[in-house]
């Protein structure tokens, strides 16, 4: 049975013996293979010498959505443009990751088009015909944003420091339509730097953990665990948890002063301190999150792993 391909990964090597060193392999690439690898039809015909590398090849691939459910043996990477709304645009784009690079516009004689640089490893240098997917921002007819896959075609091998243009594929302007992009590839010494800044936030785990007055009023201590996800016995102490005391996640007001207050100002004392004591107005914090980074289920077949969001909500 044919395997399906995977993004590369790379390990670190002994410098005296040259083998790999366990439990350091890391996600090499910023390139996915798709199920059928496409050729490029006119790469051998590029002229390397010319300033730009122009009217490169691309296979639109679908929506977003569609592309990222898809049956895929390793850790999807998708690379975007950056924008102040992602985190509500790519909330619902499925599990993958994604690099987020600064575009730049860049009003030219004749038209506009989009400057986008792109790191890359050492590693990806020698990747023969590599193949990169990117998200497209468009409008549909109603105005709503939506994500468009379109894998971009390099080549042979990667050309650094020159750009690949490619027809339309920017991410749309309004009233202006979908400018060129033009891909720039820088090499980078530290990949792991750059591989830390993708946004693997979809693969987050979140945990709601409901927390009684009467918690608060004893002070109880909250324990979860998070191997086994759910709350732990108060006698019985985790693996790999978190424990919180629940007065100091939701504070009890101060006890209301009688003797240095006018009258209105103790009535409206007393009605934010009802309910045994614990702060109940309309305005008061109801919740608090706790992000911890790295201990959830692993991501891929990477050293990754995500991230565990864990609200504590007062109840009653």
């Amino acid at each position: 049975m044919k395997r399906q391909a995977r993004p590369a990964a790379m390990e670190d090597a002994d410098s005296e013996t040259g083998e790999a060193i366990p439990n350091t392999r890391t996600d090499a690439s910023i390139f996915s293979q798709t199920k059928e690898p496409t050729s490029p039809k006119s790469s051998s015909k590029r002229k390397r010498k010319a300033s730009t590398l122009d009217n490169m090849q691309s296979v639109y691939k679908g929506p977003i959505v569609d592309i990222v459910t898809e049956t895929f043996d390793g850790l999807l990477t998708i690379l975007a443009g950056e924008h102040d709304d992602n985190h509500l645009v790519w909330r619902q784009s499925g599990k993958h990751r994604v690099f987020f690079c600064p575009d730049k516009v860049v009003n030219g004689e004749t038209k506009t088009y989009v400057n986008r640089e792109i790191s890359i490893s050492k590693a990806d240098l020698d990747r023969p015909n590599p193949e990169l997917l990117i998200g497209q921002r468009v409008y549909n007819t109603f105005g709503a944003i939506e994500l468009k896959a379109n894998q971009l075609l390099f080549g042979p091998s990667i050309v650094l420091n020159k750009p690949y243009v490619f027809l339309r594929l920017g991410d749309e302007i309004p009233g202006a339509g979908c400018p060129d992009l033009h891909c720039t590839f820088r090499l980078v010494e530290d990949w792991e730097s750059v591989a830390r800044r993708a946004d693997t936030s979809r693969f987050d785990q979140n945990v709601t953990v409901n927390v009684s007055h009467a918690d608060v009023q004893a002070d109880r201590k909250i324990t979860y665990d998070l191997q086994n996800k759910k709350l732990a016995a108060p006698s019985v102490k985790p693996a790999l948890g978190i424990e919180v005391s629940a007065a100091e996640l939701f504070p009890r007001p101060h006890s209301p002063p009688t003797a240095s207050f006018s009258s209105p100002k103790r009535r409206m004392t007393r009605s934010l301190a009802e309910n045994e004591g614990i702060r109940v107005s309309s305005g008061e914090q109801r919740s608090v999150v706790v992000k911890l980074i790295g201990v959830g289920d692993k991501i891929g077949d990477a050293e990754l792993k995500a991230d565990v969001n864990i609200e504590f909500v007062l109840t009653g």
